[in-house]
C-alpha cells in the first residue's frame, strides 16, 4: 500500500501541494486527473521517492519512503517518467536490462533470473523481434512499450506512469491503456497514472483522483468522480457527461468554457448563448 500523509511539497519557495492526503488501494488502476500545473505530476514524483515532502510523509507498506535505500524502493515501485531518454544507440534488450539494476548482486553477475526477466518483459510487451533494434529508431508506441517492459523487467508489484500516452495517436494510446489493464487484471500490478484524456481516464480506471489547486478534490470510482459539477470546479469547463456507448463509463462532452463571452475567440465552434442553450437541453 502507498499512502500520503498530510503531505506539502514545493519548488523552493512555490508551494505546489499543501495538506494532501490520500491512499492508493493495492491491485487497482489508479489515474490522477486535473488541469496543468495543479500538480499531479508534483505528487506522481513524491510518491515515487523522486520530490521530498516538506511537510508530512509518504507510506510504502507502512514504512517512510524517504528512510529506505533506493535500491530497496525500486525492488517494489517502479516509475515511467514523463519524457524518458534513452542515449542512442542503446538497444531495446540494453534498456530493458537496466530494469534488473536493483536486484543486481556485488559478486553474483548477471544471473539466469535476470535473463529470464528481460526475456518475459520483452515477450510481454511483444519487443522480442525488436529486441536488438536502437530504441531511437522506434515508433512512438514501439518505444513507449520498450520502457514499459524495463519497468516490468525490474519485477515491482506497484507501477507508477507519469502521462504514458503523451504524444500518441490514438491507436497506440489505446494500445498502451489496454497493456497496462492486463498487466492490472492478469499480473496484478497496482498502476498509478496521470492521464489528460478524461474519457479514457474513466475507460480504464478503478479509481480517478481529481487534483486541484495542489489538494485532492474528489476522488473515487468514475462516476463518483466525473461529474459536470467536478469538471466546473477543477476545469472550469460547462460539459454534460453521458454513459459510454461502448464502455459504460462516463463519457465527457465538453460544451465551452465558463468565462468565454462573445467575440472573445472567433473560433470557437459554439457562442455562449448556445452552449447554454445545449447545457440546459442535457440537463
Amino acid at each position: 500500500m502507498l499512502l500520503a500523509e498530510n503531505i506539502q511539497v514545493g519548488y523552493g519557495s512555490k508551494i505546489v501541494i499543501q495538506e494532501l492526503n490520500l491512499t492508493i488501494a493495492p491491485g487497482q488502476i489508479t489515474t490522477f486527473i486535473g488541469a496543468n500545473g495543479c500538480g499531479k505530476s508534483t505528487l506522481l514524483r513524491t510518491l515515487a521517492r523522486l520530490l521530498k515532502p516538506t511537510a508530512g510523509t509518504v507510506l510504502l507498506d507502512g514504512r517512510d519512503i524517504f528512510k529506505r535505500s533506493t535500491r530497496e524502493v525500486a525492488k517494489q515501485l517502479a516509475l515511467l517518467p514523463q519524457t524518458p531518454y534513452a542515449p542512442p544507440e542503446v538497444t531495446v534488450r540494453q534498456l530493458v536490462r537496466l530494469g534488473r539494476y536493483p536486484h543486481g548482486r556485488w559478486l553474483g553477475g548477471w544471473s539466469d533470473r535476470d535473463e529470464q526477466a528481460v526475456q518475459e518483459a520483452l515477450a510481454a510487451m511483444k519487443l522480442t523481434d525488436l529486441a536488438d533494434q536502437p530504441v531511437d529508431t522506434l515508433s512512438g508506441g514501439q518505444r513507449q512499450r520498450a520502457w514499459i517492459a524495463m519497468t516490468l523487467a525490474q519485477e515491482t508489484d506497484l507501477l507508477l506512469l507519469d502521462e504514458p500516452t503523451t504524444y500518441l495517436d490514438l491507436s497506440h494510446q489505446l494500445d498502451i491503456l489496454d497493456i497496462l489493464r492486463e498487466l492490472n487484471r492478469r499480473h496484478h500490478k497496482t498502476i498509478v497514472m496521470v492521464l489528460h484524456d478524461l474519457n479514457l481516464a474513466a475507460r480504464y480506471s478503478d479509481v480517478m483522483v481529481a487534483v486541484h489547486q495542489g489538494t485532492v478534490y474528489t476522488q473515487g470510482k468514475p462516476e463518483k468522480v466525473m461529474t459536470p459539477e467536478t469538471i466546473r470546479a477543477i476545469f472550469d469547463v460547462e460539459c454534460v457527461v453521458i454513459p459510454d456507448p461502448v464502455a459504460g463509463t462516463p463519457l465527457c462532452i465538453p460544451i465551452a468554457t465558463r468565462n468565454h463571452e462573445v467575440g472573445e475567440d472567433a473560433g470557437r465552434t459554439q457562442e455562449p448563448a448556445q452552449a447554454r442553450h445545449a447545457l440546459e437541453l442535457a440537463r
